[in-house]
């Protein structure tokens, strides 16, 4: 479920958000258990400064939260789409629950689901194993008819 929308437009109008900022709240959006050490911080850190300043993706953002999800959780056919898709998740992602992952790569008749047992929403540590993976992919999907 998406937060109120008028909280999210509020959001979009700042300005002075910095990755520091962002990162005070960080220990609310990871996997219980979770440790984030100095590289992981760092990489925290890099993601969210690309995706700084928001406010120029504001539009997109909104309607992907509140057009775009909600059509998928009603009855979207994924099993009309026959492209290689893979799905990646991490079983201690707190924010996109790895059930939903393996539903969705159940419905998706051309999916490979990759699941990591630790990392959260950012898959942090586990750049190596997710890029080989899906580099992996790719590669025995270039050519594939669309």
């Amino acid at each position: 479920m998406a937060p109120p929308k008028f909280i999210m437009r509020a959001l979009f109008r700042l300005r002075d958000v910095v990755p520091g900022d962002l990162l005070s709240v960080e220990p609310n959006n990871r996997a219980k258990g979770f440790k984030v050490n100095t590289d992981d911080r760092a990489e925290i850190s890099q993601r969210i400064g690309t995706m700084l300043p928001a406010t120029p993706r504001r539009d997109a953002f909104l309607f992907d939260m509140f057009a775009s999800t909600p059509t998928i959780h009603s009855g979207y056919r994924f099993g009309d789409i026959f492209v290689p898709t893979m799905v990646v998740t991490a079983a201690d992602d707190p924010l996109a629950f790895a059930e939903n992952a393996w539903r969705l790569a159940a419905a998706l008749p051309a999916s490979r689901l990759l699941e990591v047992e630790r990392g959260g929403h950012l898959l942090l540590g586990q750049a190596e194993v997710v890029g080989g993976q899906v580099k992996r992919f790719i590669r025995e999907h270039a050519g594939a008819p669309a």
